[in-house]
């Protein structure tokens, strides 16, 4: 099953306004598998939240991208998502497994190693792990170097997240990590097209 988590970049939504028509740019340059799109919005109602991810839906099908929701695995449910990416404090993996599935993705937020292969060992798929770099009103950064220490030996895939540029891209797949996740660089670049085609150039050259 940990064999399926095939994408590259995980781009990550956060109150960005005209959201679905930045992720449409966002995925129009990319080629089916290599990006999954995680819908978090804590802002918005269930209701908001079903709204928008039976939009984000679409727009991920039409171009070969997983849909993946944070932490709401009832929203999850209701739009048929491929998956959901738990916080620190959220349900347990094999909680939401037992709810969405055996075909369903089960990813984890984590910002620490000793949480990390907890999550894994409880049957986490992938894991983020942040921030690498400074991020506002988040914990101190790992760096390049605690970011491959935090990550070795786990058992799961492991993107990178916090602060990360086109850049830091070789470096952090040299030291261990599957892929990068992102949020203000793609969805909040002048041109998201532009923006994740640079990041995914990069990936392919590492």
């Amino acid at each position: 099953m940990r064999g399926r988590v095939g994408f590259d970049l995980l781009i990550v939504t956060d109150a960005k306004p005209n959201l679905r028509e930045r992720v449409d740019l966002a995925l129009s340059r990319t080629s089916p598998g290599r990006v999954a799109l995680l819908m978090r919005e804590p802002q918005l109602s269930t209701r908001e939240l079903v709204t928008l991810g039976r939009a984000l839906r679409a727009s991920a099908d039409e171009r070969g991208a997983l849909l993946l929701v944070s932490d709401r695995v009832d929203v999850a449910l209701a739009i048929d998502a491929d998956g959901v990416q738990l916080p620190e404090h959220g349900f347990a993996p094999e909680v939401a497994r037992s709810m969405l599935g055996a075909h369903a993705l089960i990813g984890v937020s984590r910002h620490q190693r000793g949480s990390l292969l907890e999550a894994a060992a409880r049957g986490a798929d992938y894991a983020t792990l942040s921030p690498v770099h400074t991020v506002p009103d988040k914990a101190p950064p790992l760096g390049l170097d605690g970011f491959a220490r935090a990550i070795a030996g786990a058992s799961v895939p492991v993107y990178a997240l916090g602060g990360i540029r086109s850049e830091d891209v070789g470096p952090l797949l040299a030291r261990g990590a599957r892929g990068i996740s992102v949020m203000r660089a793609v969805l909040a670049a002048d041109d998201p097209a532009l923006a994740t085609r640079r990041l995914l150039d990069a990936l392919a050259r590492a």
